[in-house]
């Protein structure tokens, strides 16, 4: 990884060297921190920020605590239902997600739950966000092979995303690809060349030509080809 668009921020860095990145994000923490009282949710953004930072790069261990110092900010300064506590838990549950060690899937599901349940309640029920956040949680029940009830979220989710973004969205693409795998661990193979060729349409159509998410998408339409018995288009899907 040689670059990173953070945006937690209204001020995004984009496309700067990782180490640069993350030097010119700990000196911003370090000033704040001098400056700003303890509880100040500025500092819970740095921290947020830097935090998600270490968890592209899969430095989880560096990740966890940043991400969780930045939620106890966030609760302790904001309202109980404020969407920033929800992003919060969506950030630090992504990165426990990511810990090999520790029943992480679970521990994960509760605070995705809770992002939810705020979103939910403070956002209107077609927003993005609220979008995300059941994506998310999709994801979490199907990394713990809870399939059924993944399936009603990404449904869910899907239909949300339809509603209110344009038809070429690559967040509706990455919502098919969601909905596929689960739809491959439940033997839909049908349903999931559906999803996955509508996918691979959005992403060719959007995305550069050399995106690996493209790539991705074709790979697992070849999967759900074999699946099928189907080698020769598969090995289409491959080349």
């Amino acid at each position: 990884m040689t670059g990173v668009q953070t945006c937690a921020l209204p001020i995004c860095i984009a496309a700067v060297p990782v180490a640069e990145a993350e030097a010119l994000y700990q000196k911003a923490l370090d000033i704040r921190e001098r400056v700003l009282k303890p509880n100040d949710v500025a500092i819970a953004d740095t921290l947020t920020n830097l935090g998600e930072l270490f968890k592209a790069r899969e430095r989880v261990e560096d990740a966890i605590p940043l991400l969780n110092r930045a939620l106890e900010i966030r609760t302790r300064a904001l309202p109980a239902d404020s969407p920033l506590i929800a992003s919060s838990l969506q950030n630090l549950a992504g990165a426990i997600e990511l810990d090999p060690s520790g029943d992480k899937f679970v521990a994960a599901q509760k605070m995705l739950e809770k992002a939810l349940a705020i979103r939910r309640k403070t956002q209107v029920p077609d927003h993005p966000d609220v979008a995300g956040a059941i994506s998310k949680l999709a994801t979490n029940l199907y990394n713990q092979g809870k399939y059924r009830e993944a399936d009603a979220l990404f449904k869910e989710a899907l239909e949300i995303r339809r509603r209110v973004q344009p038809a070429k969205h690559p967040e509706i693409a990455s919502t098919l690809v969601g909905l596929a795998l689960n739809d491959i661990e439940q033997k839909n193979f049908a349903e999931a060349e559906t999803r996955l060729r509508e996918a691979v349409s959005i992403r060719e159509q959007v995305l550069a030509p050399n995106a690996t998410t493209t790539a991705e998408a074709h790979r697992l339409l070849a999967r759900v080809l074999i699946l099928q018995g189907r080698r020769d288009e598969a090995l289409d899907q491959i080349r």
